[in-house]
């Protein structure tokens, strides 16, 4: 139908329990997993207590990044409305700050951080109004990586949390999306 659940399974025991359902937007460019946006999520939290995801209710025109608890308690974290949409939740390894891609279009995106434990808002990184495909964290949490096509083809960029430092990361790709730190930070995918 139009829901997805998100369930999480115990591998000691095979139990299974529901944490929660979101809305699927069946042809809504937000819903589209193609090579222009990514999946909304989800992403554990440091403690693995909780679950971040994306989420979006087109009847009510809004949504945003949700916290999760195992219980299926839910805490906003970012809101939108309209045709706005928060998508690649990214908490950064030392659990503190919360990163992500806020697209107000097809291929139009800027990316956010915020800080997990304190009320104020989100710090916008970028202004490209260019699309986003995928983000991850360096493992000291100062570094956000992302795959954007500011400068023509999808390369790899790095920015540090709070803005400073934006430059491209040299590959050998023409196109590059989907970033990926390995813990240790030796190797990124």
């Amino acid at each position: 139908g139009d829901q997805i659940e998100l369930i999480v399974h115990n591998l000691r025991d095979g139990s299974e329990q529901k944490i929660t359902r979101i809305t699927k937007q069946i042809g809504q460019w937000a819903d589209d997993n193609s090579p222009l946006l990514g999946a909304p999520g989800p992403v554990w939290t440091k403690d693995g207590m909780g679950l971040i995801l994306a989420d979006y209710n087109p009847a009510r025109a809004a949504g945003g990044i949700f916290l999760f608890d195992l219980f299926g308690h839910r805490t906003a974290l970012s809101t939108t409305t309209g045709e706005d949409h928060d998508l690649y939740p990214r908490l950064s390894p030392d659990g503190k700050l919360l990163a992500y891609a806020q697209y107000s279009s097809h291929g139009v995106a800027e990316l956010f951080v915020q800080a997990m434990q304190t009320p104020a808002g989100p710090h916008r990184l970028t202004s490209d109004k260019k699309a986003i495909q995928g983000l991850t964290w360096t493992p000291d949490s100062r570094h956000l990586i992302f795959a954007s096509n500011r400068s023509g083809s999808f390369q790899l960029w790095s920015i540090t949390a709070n803005g400073d430092d934006l430059r491209i990361e040299p590959t050998d790709s023409s196109s590059a999306a989907e970033p990926a730190m390995a813990p240790s930070g030796g190797w990124l995918l």
